[in-house]
């Protein structure tokens, strides 16, 4: 089945980019955020994201329903130092 696009990037009026790349290779995290990574107009990284979700197998199944639990989320700070993740 087709669960959306992995990877979209935006680009604003000063051609700076915020690229995400979102879960999509199974129901349960269609369309969640995997990563986003944010450059300005030169390319140069400023802010990486990273976002994990529990396992539908690790949660108790008491209704048959799974919604994603965020287990976690990292920021990396990179203020233009690198061009490089």
């Amino acid at each position: 089945e087709e669960y959306g696009f992995a990877n979209v990037t935006e680009t604003l009026e000063d051609k700076s980019t915020t690229e995400t790349t979102y879960w999509n290779h199974d129901f349960y995290l269609r369309g969640l955020p995997a990563r986003t990574v944010t450059r300005d107009s030169s390319g140069w990284l400023y802010t990486g994201n990273q976002t994990f979700y529990a396992d539908p197998g690790s949660q108790p199944d008491y209704s048959g329903t799974f919604f994603p639990k965020e287990i976690s989320r990292e920021t990396d700070w990179y203020e233009g130092t690198t061009k490089e993740v």
